[in-house]
């Protein structure tokens, strides 16, 4: 009965030892560099689009990639059953491994690279390979990275805010057996991403007042010609702001008028003012600058006046003949 007894007890205790060494676990070796489940990091950063980039889901407008691990995360006697996996922290369902982003028309792809030159999209599962016991490794030097895709024609930014794509802290995991960030090989956190844009403008590059005929009568009396320009923009914010000035590099000494050089070249007979839309006076001197605020797509209209005359009946007449000025009209988008 004793040995009856044994040999229950030999065998009781040779299934229990198979069970445990069918265990896939973590490997740690200093031979093979071979360490606990890392962390990986992408810092802060802020990111910078065009307003008139256009949509692609197909290509990122920018790609960021995280640090390399520096050993590799290994595990060994797993089974064909054993599973494993990259899986992104969001709460939404990708669509084509897409995945939303705190900014409506910004989109995000996790790609991890294994350090083997090509990379897999998240999320994606596997199984151990066929022929139990085997190891699954998680390289040394292995990364991810983060594709950022414009997905609508307008991203919808706030104006005077930060702008927050991706709040800061877990973003991805590798996992061994569960779909879980507590059984994490290696894991991904990010600092805060934030973006902003630029407009994206179009405006007339160059513009001419035709005073047409004028005589001296006329110039002592001043000539008024509209001087109506515009800018229209492109912007992720909403509206936007355009501030104008004019530049003369021929002035009179106290910046109010456009020098003119008339037919004699001279440049004391005739000037030029220029009003805006509130008949106020504008600095030649670019010293002083008029706003225009307006809207996605719609431009910013600017409705001046330009004023040829005279210095007054002198003895100093303007010359017979073509008359010339010119100035440069500065644009500022904000």
């Amino acid at each position: 009965m004793k040995f009856f007894g044994m040999k229950i007890l030999m065998a009781c205790c040779a299934l229990v030892s198979s069970v445990v060494q069918a265990e896939c676990t973590i490997f740690i070796s200093a031979e093979e560099n071979a360490g606990h489940p890392t962390t990986l990091d992408i810092p802060s950063e802020l990111l910078k689009i065009s307003a008139d980039l256009p949509v692609d889901t197909s290509t990122p407008f920018i790609t960021l990639t995280s640090s390399t691990s520096a050993h590799a995360v290994n595990y060994i006697n797993c089974a064909d059953s054993d599973r494993y996996g990259s899986s992104v922290i969001n709460p939404s369902v990708p669509v084509n491994k897409m995945y939303p982003t705190n900014i409506e028309g910004i989109g995000i792809k996790v790609r991890r690279d294994n350090a083997a030159g090509s990379s897999t999209f998240l999320p994606y599962s596997g199984g151990a390979t066929a022929g139990s016991p085997s190891r699954l490794i998680f390289r040394q030097q292995s990364f991810y990275l983060v594709d950022f895709f414009k997905t609508a024609e307008t991203v919808k930014l706030i104006p005077d805010q930060v702008n927050t794509v991706l709040y800061g802290g877990d973003l991805a995991y590798t996992w061994v057996l569960n779909d879980s960030i507590a059984s994490y090989a290696q894991k991904l956190i990010i600092g805060n991403i934030t973006v902003v844009s630029t407009p994206a403008c179009t405006f007339e590059s160059s513009k001419s007042i035709d005073f047409n005929t004028v005589t001296p009568s006329m110039a002592d009396s001043g000539v008024e010609r509209p001087l109506n320009f515009e800018m229209n923009c492109r912007t992720d914010y909403g509206q936007y702001s355009v501030l104008a000035s004019i530049i003369a590099n021929a002035r009179t000494s106290d910046s109010k008028y456009i020098a003119v050089t008339d037919a004699g070249g001279n440049t004391d007979r005739l000037r030029i003012e220029i009003k805006d839309d509130q008949d106020e006076n504008v600095a030649v001197d670019g010293t002083i600058s008029k706003k225009v605020t307006s809207t996605n797509k719609v431009p910013a209209q600017f409705k001046w006046t330009a004023t040829l005359s005279s210095f007054g009946v002198t003895s100093k007449r303007p010359t017979d003949g073509k008359f010339d000025a010119r100035a440069e009209i500065v644009l500022q988008v904000n």
